[in-house]
């Protein structure tokens, strides 16, 4: 199992800044990747494609990005250092949790993992995390 916990607190760390208007810029700056995010509907994932392949999920919450393994290099060049890129071959893998005491002591941003109850924080994949919360 691998705890989420710190990358978690340590995108909302990298640049405090960010917002969804930070993913919007950079949406607009990249024009070979497509990024399919509602922002008027509240979506908290872009989902990104490069030549209609799926690579990944960008968060509009934090300035962090999960990508499939393969693609980690395009992400890379194109995201340059903005964001905190975390490689995964397997998006279903359960193999992923969340401390909720952790994200509620220390994070402003991500307490709505925990408040909302959709995901279960002991076992879960990325693609329940985007799924659960997006």
């Amino acid at each position: 199992m691998i705890d989420m916990t710190e990358i978690l607190l340590r995108a909302e760390q990298y640049d405090s800044l960010w917002s969804k208007d930070s993913l919007k810029l950079l949406i607009g700056k990249k024009e070979a990747m497509i990024f399919d995010w509602d922002m008027e509907c509240g979506e908290r994932w872009a989902t990104v494609f490069l030549d209609h392949k799926f690579i990944g999920y960008k968060s509009s919450i934090v300035p962090i990005v999960f990508c499939k393994t393969v693609f980690l290099k395009e992400i890379e060049n194109f995201l340059e250092e903005k964001v905190i890129i975390i490689n995964e071959d397997d998006f279903d893998s359960k193999k992923w949790f969340i401390d909720p005491q952790r994200i509620e002591k220390c994070s402003l941003k991500l307490n709505w993992i925990i408040s909302e109850q959709v995901l279960d924080l002991e076992q879960f994949s990325i693609n329940d995390l985007w799924y659960a919360t997006i």
